[in-house]
């Protein structure tokens, strides 16, 4: 977790739970190790609203066009989540607003 600091030690142990929806996807963490086995879920993703708290984030990715040593292009996952969201609604606008300027490569 972010701002979080694990240590080693021959007594931690650590659980993690992944969901991976067609929609949404989260995680789930427990330091099995520590007393408490406080369960811990990640609320705030890359690019997501700031009035928007929840567990999960879209399950989704944003895919972009490289171009290859050998002189081909090759597809690459660029960006996860609420990150895939935004770049493809930023496409999307400069496709239908600035055609002429549009260029997706």
């Amino acid at each position: 977790m972010p701002g979080s600091a694990v240590t080693s030690s021959p007594d931690t142990n650590l659980r993690v739970a992944l969901d991976l929806g067609t929609s949404f996807s989260g995680h789930v963490i427990c330091h099995t190790g520590d007393k408490d086995k406080k369960l811990e879920a990640f609320y705030k993703w890359t690019d997501q609203p700031n009035s928007t708290q929840y567990c999960k984030t879209h399950t989704a990715l944003f895919y972009e066009e490289f171009d290859t040593e050998g002189g081909g292009t090759e597809w690459r996952a660029t960006h996860w989540g609420w990150s895939a969201l935004k770049s493809l609604h930023l496409h999307l606008h400069l496709a239908v607003t600035a055609p002429s300027l549009y260029d997706p490569s």
